[in-house]
């Protein structure tokens, strides 16, 4: 349909040709192409030849609280308002697979990956640059909540990574003498210093501190350069772990195996998983326990006399797991153990054995770091993967424990289960009741 008058008949008129007009056209018209294919060859080069520009991506998180809507996303080795020079590099990864957004804690195994004994951001250099710029020291300091003295014992505990998925933060950079804010998106293979909750702190490229985003964005618009494996339906956002992280599982960027590093260390502390894993074996993704949590201590377990005698008040979490959907083998080479930083009465430990046919259940037991021994409890086995009998062994203790780390004891560590995503642990679930809020 069309908005032109009619005008009726229109006669054409006879124009005579000017070869120098039309060459002065022709030159004007490619050098314009060749501004244009210059400029796409710069963005290409950054961005792969993708650009978001008010692209909506699906809701994030659960909730009614709604972050900031304006996202940027930030390809690897790029950076905005850089806050020092690079202190780490990016590198070029296939990204994890993440089929929807997703809110999940920092110590999730195969969230991280890395280098066995590399390192990808340079600590030292970073406190180096930040001590010798005193204005900028100022401003970082301020971002991540601590003193300008505690700079460095701060970024001294904290652990080299590389994200695994397109990351979602709020990104902090410096410009004109001052720090700027906003959310970006950083893309898989993204080099960050985590703290000892998993939570991402640093960003080693450009030396910006990151926080915490909203863990609900209703309606996120992203803009900016992105990358060929750009989804806006597949990026997580990392939450603190309930717990304190002693021990990273971090898998290899090259092969894919898993390796442990002990939080706050750079790359000279990391150990391998351990003997190859049976490929064709499936794991368990969440294991349920079938019993029902008692409203009383279990019978078989006495409670000491300090203990409470029934189930505190409070909402029953998953406090500590180790978790897998890899291919699974038996007898762990490296223990299972949390740390908590408050009280907590537990109410069941669930450890994993498939054993290519389950194993007949057996104890449960804690021990803690000074050598004292909770349990053992007696377990109920229940089906697992494929309908193994007795591949889910669960104790419900019902204990209290001090702050403290603790080691979960399994009386059959030879049919333990264990995966190469899981470092050499066995996998085991612990689920509680906080009986102080956690800090």
């Amino acid at each position: 349909m069309s908005n032109s008058t009619s005008q009726g008949p229109v006669t054409p008129t006879t124009h005579t040709r000017n070869p120098w007009r039309i060459a002065v056209i022709v030159i004007l018209s490619l050098a314009l192409l060749g501004v244009a294919i210059g400029g796409g060859i710069w963005w290409g080069g950054r961005n792969s030849g993708n650009n978001a520009s008010g692209v909506a991506g699906p809701a994030i998180g659960s909730g009614t609280a709604s972050g900031n809507t304006d996202i940027i996303a930030v390809p690897i080795n790029t950076a905005d308002n850089p806050f020092t020079p690079a202190a780490g590099s990016d590198v070029k990864i296939t990204p994890a697979k993440v089929d929807a957004p997703t809110v999940v804690p920092g110590g999730q195994v195969g969230l991280y990956g890395g280098s066995l004994n590399i390192a990808s951001c340079d600590r030292e250099q970073l406190i180096g640059f930040l001590a010798t710029n005193p204005e900028k020291a100022t401003a970082w300091a301020g971002v991540v909540g601590i003193a300008v003295a505690d700079i460095a014992p701060f970024v001294r505990r904290l652990t080299s990574v590389i994200l695994r998925a397109d990351t979602i933060v709020v990104n902090h950079g410096y410009a004109n003498g001052a720090v700027t804010s906003f959310l970006s998106v950083l893309q898989a293979g993204t080099a960050v210093l985590v703290n000892d909750r998993g939570q991402p702190v640093v960003r080693c490229f450009c030396g910006n501190p990151l926080t915490a985003p909203p863990t609900r964005i209703s309606s996120p618009v992203y803009s900016g350069p992105t990358w060929p494996e750009w989804n806006p339906a597949a990026v997580t956002i990392i939450i603190n772990n309930t717990t304190v992280i002693t021990d990273f599982t971090i898998i290899n960027i090259t092969t894919g195996d898993a390796f442990t590093r002990p939080a706050g260390t750079d790359g000279t502390s990391d150990s391998a998983a351990g003997a190859s894993p049976a490929p064709t074996t499936p794991a368990p993704t969440t294991p349920a326990p079938t019993e029902p949590v008692p409203t009383t201590p279990a019978p078989t377990e006495p409670v000491p006399t300090d203990e409470p005698t029934a189930l505190p008040t409070g909402p029953v979490e998953k406090v500590f797991s180790v978790e897998s959907i890899a291919g699974i083998s038996s007898g762990p080479s490296k223990p299972s153990k949390f740390t908590i930083e408050t009280r907590l009465f537990v109410t069941s430990i669930v450890t994993y054995h498939y054993d290519n046919g389950g194993a007949a259940p057996g104890q449960i037991s804690l021990k803690s770091a000074d050598g004292t021994v909770y349990g053992p409890w007696p377990t109920v086995g229940s089906d697992g993967q494929g309908g193994v009998p007795n591949a889910y062994w669960t104790a419900t203790p019902n204990v209290s424990l001090e702050p403290g780390t603790y080691t979960v004891v399994d009386s059959s560590p030879s049919t333990w289960s264990w995966a190469p995503d899981t470092g050499g642990r066995g996998i085991v679930i612990v689920s509680g009741i906080w009986t102080a809020l956690p800090g």
